[in-house]
């Protein structure tokens, strides 16, 4: 159903993806405590919304915890309700979004965006239909390249916008297969460490060399 299609060689550990301009890391204080995430589609059409915790920075970017309870909306529908609860790394360079995810059929689910901007305490991008996930089993996928086709000619992607999301795919079909950071333990870290996550299932996903649930 979402053919994962043909990738270059694998790429190194501390190889990164060039963009167009990296995001200013959030001023967001423990004080603010909460983050507006907005997702667009091409054009400034609406799409998913939320609020998530402030959780801290590393080097990978700003970590955001969605608790359960969070509630998710989609442009003007009825809203969502989280059940699990998961959390969301936005990256000091690339084009994506992260999330590492407590239930559910993906373990990690990665979002192939425009580069993540602050304003505020707000965080935006444009979701531009490629998703790169890896389920508790160690399988990677490439999802939604149906969806990328159509809307290359519906919303009139330009050509540049295009070929960075591909790469931008290609790239993290790479990483997250091969398990390199934040894709191994760094994101399975703070997410065990949200006092409503499940410490015990979440140890069992990074064990080692082996990519399989054991």
């Amino acid at each position: 159903m979402h053919p994962e299609g043909t990738r270059p060689g694998r790429v190194s550990e501390s190889t990164r993806l060039p963009t167009q301009g990296s995001p200013t890391l959030t001023a967001v204080s423990t004080r603010d405590r909460m983050v507006s995430v907005v997702f667009t589609k091409w054009g400034d059409r609406p799409h998913w919304h939320f609020e998530c915790a402030w959780l801290g920075e590393d080097v990978f970017g700003v970590w955001l915890a969605g608790r359960p309870g969070t509630r998710l909306q989609r442009g003007d529908e009825p809203a969502i309700v989280e059940a699990h609860g998961f959390v969301q790394l936005v990256p000091r360079q690339g084009e994506w979004m992260a999330f590492f995810n407590v239930a559910g059929p993906f373990e990690v689910y990665v979002d192939v965006t425009t580069a993540p901007i602050w304003t505020g305490r707000t965080v935006a991008c444009v979701d531009l239909d490629l998703d790169v996930v890896r389920r508790p089993n160690g399988e990677v996928q490439l999802l939604d390249e149906d969806e990328f086709m159509s809307h290359q000619v519906e919303l009139e992607y330009p050509a540049g916008i295009i070929q960075q999301a591909r790469a931008t795919a290609y790239w993290l079909l790479d990483v997250v297969a091969a398990r390199h950071e934040p894709f191994r333990s760094t994101g399975l870290a703070w997410l065990a460490a949200q006092p409503w996550a499940g410490t015990g299932s979440l140890a069992k996903r990074d064990d080692g060399n082996d990519d399989s649930v054991g």
